[in-house]
């Protein structure tokens, strides 16, 4: 199998290291839902294209070619100030999540874990305990939305070049969110799902 394979496979509990399985998990085995890293950066980029394309186009024929490309200037010509603005962006990008995790699936705040993965050279959250799969996707996708879509629709409506481009970045930024919630597709909302270990993507408990 190649590296962005997808895994959708029964499996033993066994196999997944820290996974903490409860209720039907631990009787029954796991079903692997994830692909490599290098998998959810590829197919992260494929599909969040798919969402930023669209929005991009419409403000382009609503407001005319030129305020995106200000926009984007107006946002990155000063380095410094870029570079803090998509650091900070990540550090909320994470919390997010895990806020989205603890409101929509009630789980207190110390089942989250926060890190860095040097790999992707990117901070993350990490939700250590199993959730319903409806709730885990609130979490997974809030970011998106809030830091993406929210600011990509006011660009559509007021014409700013600026928070079209701060969304769109936003948007790309989720891609591997968006791979997530597309593993995701097919498990109901009622089933529990906890993050993989290792990988991007959930394992399916029970």
């Amino acid at each position: 199998m190649s590296s962005t394979t997808v895994k959708s496979r029964s499996t033993k509990a066994g196999q997944f290291p820290g996974l903490r399985c409860v209720g039907r998990g631990a009787a029954s085995g796991v079903q692997d839902r994830s692909v490599s890293v290098w998998g959810g950066i590829v197919g992260g980029l494929a599909a969040s294209s798919l969402v930023a394309a669209p929005l991009w186009f419409g403000f382009e024929a609503k407001w005319g070619a030129g305020r995106f490309a200000a926009g984007w200037w107006a946002l990155s010509e000063n380095v410094g100030r870029f570079a803090a603005i998509l650091v900070a962006s990540a550090v909320i990008h994470e919390l997010l999540h895990a806020i989205g995790w603890t409101v929509a699936g009630r789980k207190p705040w110390r089942t989250i874990r926060f890190g860095f993965h040097w790999f992707s050279l990117s901070p993350y959250a990490h939700l250590t305990v199993p959730m319903a799969a409806g709730p885990y996707r609130v979490g997974v996708v809030l970011p998106g939305v809030v830091l993406g879509l929210i600011p990509a629709i006011v660009a559509l409506v007021t014409g700013n070049g600026v928070w079209l481009a701060y969304g769109l970045t936003m948007i790309l930024a989720a891609g591997a969110d968006l791979v997530v919630l597309v593993l995701l597709l097919r498990v109901p909302g009622d089933r529990l799902v906890q993050d993989h270990p290792r990988r991007v993507g959930v394992v399916v408990l029970g």
